[in-house]
């Protein structure tokens, strides 16, 4: 059976490494039509006070425009005698050398500012991929040195809309004798061409700082990202954009809470197709399926041409199908039936179909046709990852282990955002012992998925089961670091430092996890065996009392792992002082009269027994209970050299 967990349906719908940036192009531009053009130029009737006619306003450039706009802009109007006339040419000129930046393309470097991005136009003859806030800025800069009024506006699409501050479509309104137009410069294509709206000046400055926040974020430097957001959310107090890079921020640094609320507060704002597709990813993310399904029906609702929201939607279905029994599966398959018809109406290439059409099949026992539907619809579709990871379960499922992991290592080539196929495949390797592959799916991952904190403490435990300590060392630092209010980080160095001798060091560490994470029990477990390591006996006992304090079973907790180091004689004190303290715990008697058994400690064993039977209220049977679990003891002692009896 195909099982999607919440991980693999989000990874079926989008890559979380990519949610800051997805935002897919609804149209492409018209090989007939100018796409850097939004609305086409009219000639403006010619001001009442001025002297000059619309043909023949003579071209100046502004003195106080940057020196690479103004160098720029001199060269692009050469040869133009008006301004109507440089205009033109302007427009033209870089429109021919920038485009739309690729939705699924990370910024990858700090924003242009219009002096950088003219400068780079000067430097090379490639074209440059930029962002319409990019583009807009540069053309604003640019018309303004030729002394047109250039503001710029904003011109929303159904999806891209005002939670996406990147892939907003912003224009530039350029306006002067002979020339009005309202144009976007890095041909990216809108399906609204009307209306626009106006962006205050100021406004769209403190969108640049927005993109700086992207790129710090890519970088991993999340510190120095959430000190420039705090100033961004100054400029840019009630922008729903800002709220929702702010909630990406905090889920990437793996704080779910605080992220998804910043989110729902931005589409609740701003509604768009966009945004509530991607609350509904972050939901799914923090394995909150019903959330997440309720943002993506809304988002459905808003769009229905939304081909990845009707995926994640029938991904979610499928989940739930699969956990509900035979008889009571008839309210999901009309409704999978409906997710089904839904992408088959935007299309028969509509993303997310045939991946829906695999999966019913191989639910209904189809695997062989569900395998040839995925190998058909690889023909057509050979870079779409998803296809690829839904072909590797199904020949996991058939025991064709080396075509799965062809086609995990296809889902890793083509998709480079998604850490999954990494993921299982470090599971086949991990089953093989090859721990060099082991690593290195491990650490392309944790690249590929920053936010997971889970995948970059199993790489740091595999660094230090293969003996890499000085590496596991780093990466356990750094688990700590991006996400300090988990204990991971502390609990990996602990042990680290405990593998090394360092007890003292290793106490510490822990006691300063506790402190965030007071009720933690496998913390309170390492405390213990740190203290008693460092040979500090009251604060291992100090330990013990306030796990106690909200677990029963605290010191049978920290007895079981001490047994399993060997550590018998501070086991069977643990249980002592458990027994002491609640006698009638006879699941406890009993396993402390076994462990002494196995230390032949029979006077021990003797005490014991009677304080169980000086117990009048215990149920009939307990002695004989007892003095079972004895002789099985005694049979697992009876080849065990002799121990000195207290």
């Amino acid at each position: 059976m195909l099982s999607y967990s919440t991980k693999q349906t989000i990874h079926f719908v989008a890559s979380f490494a990519l949610i800051l940036v997805a935002c897919k192009s609804e149209t492409q531009p018209s090989p007939n039509e100018p796409s850097s053009t939004v609305t086409e130029p009219k000639q403006a009737k010619p001001a009442e006070k001025s002297t000059e006619s619309p043909t023949d306003a003579p071209l100046r450039l502004a003195a106080d425009t940057a020196i690479p706009v103004a160098e720029l802009t001199r060269r692009l109007t050469s040869g133009a005698k008006t301004k109507a006339a440089g205009l033109r040419q302007l427009v033209g000129g870089i429109a021919s050398r920038l485009e739309a930046l690729l939705p699924t393309q990370p910024l990858g470097r700090p924003p242009y500012s219009p002096s950088t991005l003219a400068t780079r136009l000067m430097e090379t003859t490639d074209t440059i991929a930029v962002t319409s806030i990019e583009s807009t800025g540069l053309l604003i800069a640019a018309a303004t040195a030729l002394g047109a009024k250039a503001t710029p506006t904003l011109l929303l699409s159904e999806r891209a809309g005002a939670t996406s501050i990147r892939h907003r479509n912003y224009a530039a309104d350029i306006q002067t004798d002979g020339f009005l137009g309202v144009y976007a410069a890095d041909k990216s294509p809108v399906r609204d061409r009307t209306p626009n709206t106006p962006v205050a000046p100021k406004h769209f400055e403190a969108l640049r700082d927005a993109l700086g926040v992207l790129a710090l974020t890519e970088e991993r430097r999340f510190n120095d990202a959430e000190k420039a957001l705090e100033a961004l959310k100054h400029n840019l107090p009630t922008d729903a954009g800002v709220q929702f890079l702010e909630g990406h921020l905090a889920l990437l640094q793996g704080q779910p809470a605080r992220g998804i609320k910043s989110l729902k507060a931005a589409v609740e704002a701003a509604p768009d197709p966009h945004g509530w597709y991607l609350l509904g990813i972050a939901h799914l993310q923090d394995e909150s399926n019903f959330q997440a399904y309720e943002a993506l029906q809304r988002a459905a609702k808003l769009d229905p041409a939304y081909a990845e929201v009707w995926a994640a939607i029938g991904a979610l279905l499928m989940e739930r199908w699969h956990n509900t029994p035979a008889e009571m599966r008839e309210p999901l398959t009309k409704q999978l039936d409906e997710v089904e018809a839904a992408l088959a109406k935007i299309g028969k290439d509509a993303f997310g179909l045939v991946e829906l059409r695999i999966q019913r099949l191989e639910a209904k026992g189809k695997r062989e046709k569900a395998k040839q539907l995925g190998a058909e619809a690889l023909n057509m579709f050979p870079k779409r990852a998803t296809l690829h990871l839904l072909m590797s379960e199904l020949c996991a499922a058939d025991g064709e282990i080396s075509r799965m992991e062809r086609h995990l290592e296809r889902a890793a080539e083509v998709d480079r955002e998604d850490a999954e196929p990494l993921m299982r495949l470090a599971s086949l390797y991990a089953e093989r012992n090859e721990p060099d592959r082991l690593i290195d799916a491990l650490q392309s991952a944790a690249r590929r998925a920053p936010y997971d904190p889970d995948i970059l403490d199993q790489l740091a435990s595999t660094l230090q089961e293969a003996g890499k300590l000085s590496e596991a060392q780093k990466k356990a630092a750094e688990l700590r670091d991006r996400f300090p209010e988990l204990p991971l980080g502390y609990i990996r160095l602990a042990e680290l430092s405990i593998s090394t001798g360092n007890a003292i060091g290793a106490a510490a560490l822990v006691e300063t996890a506790l402190e965030k994470s007071p009720k933690d029990g496998e913390l309170h477990v390492l405390a213990y065996f740190a203290h008693t390591m460092a040979n500090a006996p009251d604060k291992a006992a100090a330990v013990v009392a306030k796990y106690a304090r909200f677990d029963k079973d605290a010191r049978m907790k920290i007895a079981e792992p001490l047994l399993q180091a060997g550590q018998f004689e501070a086991a069977v004190q643990l249980l002592e002082q458990e027994v002491s303290l609640h006698p009638k715990r006879l699941e406890v008697v009993i396993s402390l009269a076994q462990l002494h058994t196995l230390l032949k400690h029979p006077k021990a064993v003797a005490r014991l027994r009677r304080l169980l039977q000086n117990q009048s209220d215990l149920p009939d049977g307990t002695i004989a209970m007892f003095d079972e679990a004895v002789k099985q003891a005694e049979a697992q002692a009876a080849a065990a050299p002799p121990a000195d009896d207290d």
